[in-house]
């Protein structure tokens, strides 16, 4: 007999960890021990998930099977390496749990790397696990911990440790771990990578546009990062010839007159303007005010774009918004409008990669909002179209779109709007609520935002309730 959500008694057994029921179940109905509920859940998932391992041992012991997986290839490995517990890790690995196995995010290790949970990395590490498995779309746990900035260090730190690990695997457009740790700006993580056997070659890989990882940082104004490259891997000239004797500040001052000499060849200039009333200047138009027919071009864009979302042709109307703003990136709601598709979007496999304008410096731009965390890391990493990193990549861009309506429309309730349906999309239920709380303040008579800004403090609410559960269960499943 099952209940409504496909579980029988076996699966209340384990959730409530009663050892004592366990073995008699097990011996009126055997074929129940790995029988999924409609969640995918075994017995011996819901078991480790509730922290209840003697039961889970129970269960190993009477022939559950570690590696079950649900509709979405999913086994308990991977939920134990995502909550980062490091006695179910264990436990399952003594009874031999797959390491290998493939989820849509990628193995176990890719779980742990990616929530940035050391212990379960180091776990996974001590057991086997191979550091530079790949998911499906070539992602290495190396670099899903690189992208977490100080969050993901010690993990970023135990896989270099590792000694089997490659710290030069290229992601995309010639990436390596020590690019996305050097612009984000996590020194740790530097330091960690530059200690690794193949260090070398991630020091000297340029990506797509040309940069190495020690430009990256100069760009970005991490002093300390630059100064850790150049001394592990002294700077080189054109020709190639180290140059030790070049200072930090020489090396910072050539980057900086660079990237600033390739954004006035691009006809890139920043306006003397500010936003929010703190006196930061802000990017993202151009100095050359449109001309009239470059306007008209820009609204047969958008109007494109807006034919093309009414169709239900996501992907196709973001990059008809896209050309909109390349034209005319001053237009505010040509951001708003490009927010609206990009949330849109549900299907990666289908995902088409537009890049930031290159007359658009989103990354440098302060907001009135200012709820874009490590900026530097979107405009460059948030293109991955993974299954890893979709719905990041999706509502990143989303809230990037309208946390730039709101800089060119700041009174626009709209603006609001977008920015708290990305927010609340990204699970930043607090955030979500003060952008739909700032959106009330300008038009207090707006419906929409009154129920977006109730929806954003009920999630916000539910999901405060579900962390102290599990912080109860974590502090049980210690005791």
């Amino acid at each position: 007999m099952k209940d409504g959500l496909g579980r029988c008694a076996l699966h209340f057994a384990s959730v409530e960890g009663q050892e004592c029921v366990i073995p008699y179940l097990l011996r009126t109905a055997p074929s129940t021990i790995n029988v999924c509920d409609t969640n995918g859940h075994t017995p011996l998932a819901l078991s480790l998930m509730s922290g209840h391992l003697g039961t889970a041992q129970l269960l190993l012991d009477a022939g559950a099977n570690p590696d079950k997986t649900d509709e979405e290839g999913i086994t308990p490995l991977h939920k134990a390496s995502g909550f980062n517990d490091t006695k179910g890790i264990a436990l399952l690995c003594e009874y031999g749990a797959n390491m290998y196995i493939q989820s849509k995010g990628g193995t176990p290790l890719h779980w742990a790397a990616g929530g940035g949970h050391a212990g379960a990395v180091e776990a996974l590490l001590s057991n086997g696990a191979n550091p530079n498995s790949c998911n499906s779309e070539g992602i290495t746990p190396l670099v899903m911990a690189a992208i977490l900035g100080e969050e993901g260090s010690e993990a970023v730190g135990h896989i270099v440790n590792s000694k089997a690990c490659t710290s030069s695997t290229i992601v995309a457009q010639g990436l390596t771990a020590l690019h996305i740790a050097a612009d984000i700006g996590c020194l740790k993580s530097v330091k960690f990578l530059l200690k690794a056997g193949n260090a070398d070659r991630a020091a000297r890989t340029v990506n797509s546009l040309g940069k190495l990882p020690i430009q990256l940082a100069a760009e970005a104004g991490h002093r300390e990062i630059v100064r850790a490259i150049h001394k592990r891997f002294p700077f080189q000239d054109a020709g190639g010839s180290e140059k030790k004797d070049t200072s930090v500040d020489e090396i910072m001052t050539m980057f900086v007159n660079e990237e600033e000499t390739q954004r006035a060849e691009e006809g890139e200039t920043r306006l003397p303007q500010t936003c929010g009333g703190n006196n930061i200047p802000i990017t993202g138009q151009t100095k050359v005010t449109p001309s009239n027919e470059e306007r008209k071009l820009a609204d047969a864009a958008k109007e494109e774009g807006n034919a093309l979302l009414r169709k239900q042709m996501h992907n196709e109307a973001v990059v008809a918004y896209t050309r909109a703003i390349e034209i005319d990136d001053g237009n505010h709601i040509y951001w708003s409008n490009r927010s609206a598709a990009w949330m849109e979007l549900d299907n990666y496999d289908r995902l088409m990669i537009v890049p930031f304008s290159p007359s658009v410096s989103v990354y440098s731009t302060e907001t009135p909002f200012r709820f874009l965390p490590e900026q530097q890391s979107i405009r460059m990493y948030a293109f991955m179209p993974t299954s890893f990193a979709f719905y990041c990549f999706v509502f990143f861009r989303a809230l990037v779109d309208a946390e730039m309506c709101a800089t060119l429309a700041p009174e626009w309730p709209k603006s609001c709007f977008r920015a708290a349906t990305a927010l609340l999309a990204l699970k930043r239920h607090e955030d979500a609520a003060m952008a739909a709380w700032k959106g009330v303040k300008i038009d207090n008579d707006n419906e929409q935002l009154k129920h977006l800004l109730k929806v954003c403090v009920e999630e916000g609410r539910n999901c405060s309730k579900q962390q102290q559960h599990q912080l109860q269960q974590q502090q049980q499943h210690k005791q």
